[in-house]
């Protein structure tokens, strides 16, 4: 187990923070009733004010359906092999990739990949529907700008490419927050359903500072773990949001944030509506 400590750059359990933003300590803010994501916007300092004050926050609701229809940039995500670093975080843990292993271009514009993360249950909502897990891949352009490419997981067939991250979880369960658990080279590209069809918006990050222009990426396609799979991964991140109660029972709470106002937001996609004939992927 070798100790990596990163938050100047990439703190929060959701979303990496970019370098010229303060860092916040992450036992400051987390999931239950006290320092809850309805009340980040109210703990003292500075750096919280943007999760109340923000009039285009994440995450969202929308449906597919209702979605603006359009060309979209096309969106190449290009992930390779790598040796994972699981970080154990206060409420989350985070798999951070090897510098140069995978990147994503949207249109002309390149993001690198960081590393990705679950919330449990789905932050967002599509179709009045919360999902069982959510994965973020939190990508970062030579700007500064943030990406974030979002893969909703349903129930289903066994995801094996991700058994050595489900394997090491227990190990990141006991580590001590700050603390990475090294895991076995896996291929990331598998990670990923079998579309490119998207659903896209501008949000937020999705815990403090809560920062604005992030770009939102959902892939049109759930992908499948098994019920043993998601099971695991939710027990890790609950077991890390837990509270003892004065009668000495342990609450556990999930890690997602509660839905953002739209504020005339528009999600736009390049999916195709119900009936006609959608093109293949490139």
């Amino acid at each position: 187990m070798r100790t990596r400590f990163v938050s100047v750059v990439l703190g929060a359990a959701s979303l990496g923070m970019v370098a010229a933003m303060p860092a916040i300590a992450e036992e400051a803010f987390t999931y239950d009733c006290e320092t809850c994501p309805t009340n980040w916007g109210n703990l003292p300092g500075e750096n919280f004010a943007q999760c109340i004050e923000g009039d285009a926050q994440s995450p969202i609701a929308y449906d597919e359906e209702t979605a603006q229809r359009k060309r979209l940039p096309r969106l190449r995500p290009r992930f390779g092999e790598s040796v994972l670093e699981v970080e154990r975080l206060g409420t989350n843990f985070e798999a951070f990739v090897e510098a140069g292993s995978g990147f994503t271009r949207v249109g002309r514009k390149r993001f690198e990949l960081i590393q990705y993360h679950f919330h449990s249950a789905s932050e967002h909502v599509v179709n009045g529907e919360r999902f069982p897990l959510e994965m973020h891949f939190v990508h970062r352009a030579s700007d500064g700008a943030l990406a974030v490419l979002a893969v909703l997981i349903k129930e289903g067939e066994e995801l094996e490419e991700i058994e050595p991250l489900i394997e090491a979880l227990p190990a990141v369960a006991m580590a001590d927050v700050g603390e990475s658990v090294e895991v076995e080279t896996i291929d990331v590209s598998e990670l990923l359903p079998d579309t490119r069809k998207s659903f896209r918006y501008t949000g937020s990050t999705t815990t403090p500072p809560c920062a604005p222009n992030v770009s939102w990426i959902i892939l049109a396609k759930p992908l499948e773990m098994s019920a043993e799979q998601i099971e695991a991964i939710q027990d890790t991140i609950r077991g890390f949001n837990s509270r003892l109660l004065l009668s000495g029972k342990f609450v556990e709470f999930d890690n997602n944030r509660p839905i953002q106002d739209r504020n005339g937001r528009v999600v736009m996609t390049d999916t195709a509506r119900d009936g006609d004939k959608d093109k293949d992927d490139d």
